[in-house]
């Protein structure tokens, strides 16, 4: 049985060619009708099973949080100290574990073929990281809001990562030199190619 991110990556990648087959100016429905309907069957098929998947897990969570918190309200007995819930419990299932959120940039193609749901959640979590480590003085409730938004969110992931910051630094260190080569050509962001677009935390109309 296929597992929730299998089905999640497939019903993007759906998406993904659905939304592709809309733009192409070239796409007749003689041509392209019946695979668009085989797609859309497709995703309608799997829909179900996502659901399905989403909601035990989602159960499996409330199970975990109500074990942890009867945990921590045991008094010591005869057996000795309580054991912490994560050591009854062990690591979890990995769908469990927080995830990087930068991760799978390029089985994403650079995050475009992420649900908005996931580009929401993955650019919360970067903005979390980032307001922990100061680079959002003041700013970090805005930017939390601004990540609800899936254009926004995608535009966070895109231009949030270090080797982005690290590249873009370099870029306006040495414009003529190493950074310009590097900025023509050594990330894959197609809006990047040439010059280099600011790292959204530093840019106050996103962040």
């Amino acid at each position: 049985m296929a597992t929730l991110d299998e089905l999640i990556d497939e019903q993007n990648r759906i998406a993904a060619e659905l939304q592709r087959m809309a733009d192409d100016p070239d796409a007749t429905e003689e041509g392209s009708g019946n695979l668009r309907d085989t797609l859309i069957n497709r995703w309608e098929e799997i829909e179900p099973q996502r659901k399905k998947l989403t909601t035990e897990l989602e159960r499996l969570n409330v199970i975990k949080r109500r074990a942890a918190e009867d945990a921590t309200n045991l008094e010591p007995g005869d057996g000795g100290q309580p054991q912490p819930a994560v050591s009854r419990f062990g690591s979890g299932p990995e769908f469990l574990q927080r995830r990087d959120p930068l991760g799978d940039r390029d089985e994403s193609r650079n995050f475009t073929m992420l649900t908005g749901n996931d580009l929401i959640a993955r650019a919360s979590t970067l903005v979390e990281q980032h307001d922990r480590r100061q680079l959002l003085p003041g700013r970090g409730e805005q930017a939390t809001r601004a990540a609800q938004a899936p254009a926004i969110a995608r535009h966070m992931l895109q231009f949030g990562g270090d080797e982005y910051y690290e590249a873009f630094r370099e870029y306006v260190n040495d414009p003529t030199g190493p950074g310009l080569q590097r900025a023509a050509g050594a990330l894959t962001l197609a809006s990047a190619q040439g010059g280099y677009l600011l790292p959204y935390f530093l840019d106050q109309k996103v962040a």
